[in-house]
């Protein structure tokens, strides 16, 4: 982040655009994503950098049976899409993967960076007309390459670099007439990786990283947020989820606005003053969800909109008579009933809780 830590070059960010304001208004089309059934054992690739090592990432990809596999979903999947465009892991892969696509009877090409420039310039123009089904490429064509009909991306390799990934996953939502999305194939698990890309948190130099809260479902392979129940998709049902992350696992669909409220249940809840400069103190209510805890603010004793509020909050946990300050709440929290379930939506970084199930 250029704003963010020792020698940052700015202060702040003054302005921002979301990525799904640009959709909702007509700028960007939205990204639908399914995990490759083909997927490459990354367990011994080693890291450097940031980044997979090129060559090892590469030699996991490139194997026979995957690269066959592979092209052959690619060509099930992308059966009513009009332009694919894959990258490969290497120079190497991404020529067994194109001659694989021709076996199949696909009109395919690559480009790579050895690719002369009037040869990359004659396949690029024939893509982005149409006249050409499939471009693969390695590394080329990721930051500001403009293929508007491009509707099918497929990832068939693996990056550590969020930025990267934004990128790639950007070359697909440009707005072309008659494209009402573009699907990403992902071979790479690369969206779990990543989580949305338009609430990527990039990590700091050194931090360190683990999953990305979404999951993939067994069934028909849909990339969905890794809180639901059941696929979107094809209906699914998951197993009970076992949660690793207690911050974000309501996240992890390409897109924030693909993530669905989600019913959690409450293990306990915990009461505690909340002081804040400037500010009337409140009541911090702690749903503790398995290894999950949510929050929310009773402003129980503020004037207004908010006073009332708390008390609807208050009434519904089966208060019967208002209390007055914090600290009388704080001494009466035994008169609430506890939920057995909670419906919580992401908004951002931080979650709204919708409903309350009381047993």
């Amino acid at each position: 982040m250029l704003h963010e830590g020792p020698g940052a070059l700015f202060d702040s960010i003054v302005y921002d655009i979301p990525v799904q304001d640009l959709i909702d208004q007509g700028h960007l089309v939205e990204i639908i994503a399914k995990g490759g059934r083909a997927k490459a054992d990354l367990s011994g690739v080693h890291r450097r950098s940031g980044d997979f090592v090129a060559a090892e990432m590469e030699a996991a990809f490139d194997q026979f049976h995957l690269v066959e596999a592979a092209c052959k979903e690619i060509v099930q999947l992308g059966a009513d899409r009009k332009a694919w465009l894959v990258f490969a892991a290497g120079v190497d892969h991404a020529e067994h993967v194109r001659d694989e696509l021709r076996r199949l009877d696909i009109d395919a090409e690559m480009v790579t960076g050895s690719t002369p420039k009037e040869e990359r310039d004659r396949l690029t123009a024939r893509f982005r007309s149409g006249d050409l089904r499939c471009l693969v490429n390695v590394a080329v064509l990721t930051t500001g390459a403009n293929f508007p009909i491009c509707d099918m991306l497929v990832l068939l390799r693996a990056t550590e670099s969020t930025s990267l990934f934004v990128q790639v996953v950007g070359r697909g939502m440009r707005v072309s007439p008659g494209k009402a999305n573009c699907l990403l194939l992902d071979f790479g698990g690369n969206c779990i990786r990543h989580g949305p890309i338009d609430d990527v948190k990039p990590k700091a130099p050194g931090s360190g990283g683990g999953p990305a809260p979404s999951k993939e479902c067994p069934s028909c392979h849909s990339i969905v947020a890794a809180g639901h129940r059941e696929c979107p998709d094809c209906g699914h049902a998951f197993p009970e989820r076992e949660i690793k992350h207690a911050t974000r696992a309501y996240e992890g669909a390409v897109l924030k606005a693909q993530q669905l409220p989600d019913w959690r249940q409450v293990d306990s809840v915990h009461y505690a003053r909340h002081i804040k400069a400037g500010r009337p103190d409140s009541v911090r209510v702690t749903y503790q969800c398995g290894f999950t805890s949510v929050a929310e603010w009773i402003c129980i004793g503020h004037p207004g909109y908010a006073g009332e509020k708390a008390w609807h909050r208050l009434k519904q946990a089966g208060m019967l008579v208002r209390p007055n300050t914090v600290s009388e709440l704080l001494a009466r929290t035994d008169e609430l009933a506890s939920p057995t379930e909670i419906l919580i939506k992401p908004e951002g970084k931080y979650v709204r809780i919708e409903k309350y199930r009381y047993s």
